[in-house]
């Protein structure tokens, strides 16, 4: 039972994606500058995928220190239903290992593949 809500939980909050669009998010940190050195670890369904987030940017400084900025990247194609986190990684400490932040909650996402243009449009006679 416990299992079939969250499925219908899922079902009702997963957002329709395709290939191209990308993820956006706040992230707070001391500034502009440290925050676009953060590596963005990206889970998929409980499983870390082995490379970060790719081609992360993230926008010009806040009018205020310690406000968010906006950071976007490409969502990782896989296709079907999916649930995401993120978090950031501080790897910018010499001679100390990085310091990872926590995960971000949980994101419901269903990639769908966009369909092929129609090829070979030509005019055929009814048949009689």
């Amino acid at each position: 039972m416990i299992t079939l809500m969250l499925w219908l939980t899922a079902q009702l909050t997963a957002i329709s994606v395709v290939p191209g669009d990308q993820f956006a998010w706040e992230q707070t940190g001391p500034s502009l500058a440290v925050i676009r050195t953060y590596r963005f670890e990206v889970e998929v369904d409980g499983r870390m995928l082995p490379e970060p987030l790719a081609d992360v940017q993230c926008n010009v400084a806040p009018p205020a220190p310690g406000a968010s900025f906006e950071c976007t990247a490409p969502v990782p194609i896989k296709l079907g239903q999916h649930l995401v986190r993120v978090r950031a990684v501080d790897t910018t400490l010499s001679g100390a290992a990085s310091v990872e932040g926590a995960w971000s909650p949980g994101f419901f996402y269903v990639m769908r593949p966009v369909p092929n243009a129609p090829a070979k449009i030509r005019v055929v006679k009814p048949k009689t």
